[in-house]
């Protein structure tokens, strides 16, 4: 039993792994490709644009993980079929969520096309025939990727995570992959845009077309939709759209609220330290990410001294592996960016700081949310993550306003992340049956001596 469990674990890291390796392949290269092809302000206007439909997504792609959590503990209980009932239920959640989706779209395509996006956000190198071009290539490409969350359900609950994951991460590669040849070509962002629409319809019939090979069980329909199980996973889920939501409002929030302050210029510096800062949050997602199956199952077999062990440990691993990458930045920053933005970025070390500081208390708290998250006991803390998001958001803009600086940003991330440490530890230490005076001692030993004196 455990040789399986430590198979599957270092399967599902070699996935995560690979994950980020792709995420850095994309982050490193789009960088400096779009700054050399576009320049700085087109840049900026680029990212203003993609942040406003990708917060809809961000916000839609929780609708699979309470699903994906159910299903996961009924497949570990023999329960097949209501396994394949969920997932038809979350078929439908995301129908709905789709038809909103498609009303929001044609909303902002309506404000593109009338020029109030290019007023409010600063833009004066894309047309408003661009801009809705763009928006309507991103709203189709959002649509396409919420059935991510599905798939991604199907690989896990019958222990295929680590291909899920792989199949998931290629499929990101293909469609970045033409995007680069697309602006490589001398295309402009419309074109940038469909490029990537074009990426994700093909991945999304190669992953479906998987799925149904490795889970022939597992089908698209309407025979075991039932109200009482979209009753059951509305709450559950509502939670997780709202840590989406947050995490969106986070992300691509920060974004709007900096271009509408600051312009498409100050979007592409923040934008960049930011990019650089999360390859510490990027090197503890590997591993938090790979533990969230093995904790669902430990939760549904009611094994809490698997469960606790699992914590304590991806604790430690994730705040050292984060700590370390960011030390690496911290030191070689000041040739880094130079280098990597090809002088177009201005080097800003008390930017970077912050930045690094928020990507390592990111690490902390995101570690306690996963296993909450595990169980579908993550409701309070969704709502607690959406208040802080929202409350740093507005504690940007007035930073922002008065030091006239990003920095104002950096500090309300930071501000926001240390309230969801004390919060999600609290929680999730309750849930497991920890201590907490195990668990920091378990969080600053370096992993070698901790995995030597394993406690509970």
């Amino acid at each position: 039993m455990k040789s399986t469990l430590r198979t599957r674990l270092l399967k599902g890291v070699g996935a995560n792994v690979f994950g980020q390796a792709v995420t850095a392949i994309i982050q490193l290269v789009s960088v400096p490709l779009l700054l050399y092809f576009w320049g700085k302000a087109l840049f900026g206007e680029w990212l203003i644009l993609s942040a406003m439909p990708l917060y809809v997504l961000y916000s839609g792609y929780g609708l699979s993980y309470a699903s994906g959590n159910e299903m996961t503990m009924l497949v570990a209980q023999g329960r097949r079929r209501e396994a394949l009932e969920v997932f038809q239920n979350a078929g439908i959640l995301i129908i709905g969520f789709s038809m909103v989706l498609a009303t929001l779209a044609a909303t902002l395509f309506m404000l593109g096309s009338g020029g109030y996006l290019s007023g409010l956000f600063h833009i004066d190198l894309l047309s408003n025939f661009e801009i809705s071009l763009i928006i309507i290539a991103f709203s189709g490409y959002v649509l396409l990727y919420l059935q991510e969350g599905l798939f991604d359900a199907g690989f896990r609950c019958e222990g295929n995570y680590a291909l899920g994951v792989a199949c998931i991460w290629f499929v990101r590669l293909f469609e970045w992959v033409l995007l680069f040849f697309a602006v490589g070509c001398g295309l402009t962002p419309v074109g940038a845009a469909f490029a990537l629409l074009a990426g994700r319809s093909i991945g999304t019939i190669l992953l479906r077309l998987i799925l149904r090979v490795k889970s022939p069980w597992i089908t698209y329909g309407f025979k075991y939709v039932r109200y009482s199980t979209l009753k059951r996973l509305a709450a559950p889920t509502m939670a997780f759209m709202a840590f989406s939501l947050s995490e969106a409002t986070n992300i691509q929030g920060m974004v709007l609220v900096i271009g509408v302050a600051l312009g498409p210029v100050a979007v592409a510096v923040f934008s960049t330290f930011r990019t650089i800062s999360r390859t510490g949050v990027q090197a503890s997602a590997v591993v938090y990410r790979a533990v969230w199956p093995e904790m669902t199952t430990a939760f549904g077999t009611n094994n809490l001294d698997l469960a606790r062990n699992l914590y304590y440990r991806v604790a430690n691993v994730t705040f050292w592996a984060s700590l370390m990458v960011v030390s690496v930045v911290a030191v070689s920053g000041d040739w880094i960016i130079p280098l990597w933005t090809n002088n177009k970025i201005p080097l800003d070390d008390l930017l970077l700081f912050l930045m690094l500081g928020v990507a390592v208390t990111d690490s902390l708290w995101q570690t306690s949310q996963t296993v909450l998250a595990s169980a579908n006991r993550h409701k309070r803390s969704a709502v607690m993550y959406l208040t802080s998001t929202v409350a740093a958001l507005l504690l940007s803009y007035v930073l922002i306003s008065a030091l006239n600086a990003v920095e104002g940003a950096a500090l309300s991330l930071l501000v926001s992340n240390v309230l969801m440490i004390l919060y999600t530890t609290r929680r999730a230490l309750s849930l497991v049956q920890g201590e907490l005076w195990t668990y920091m001692r378990r969080l600053l030993l370096p992993p070698l001596v901790s995995s030597s004196g394993r406690q509970n």
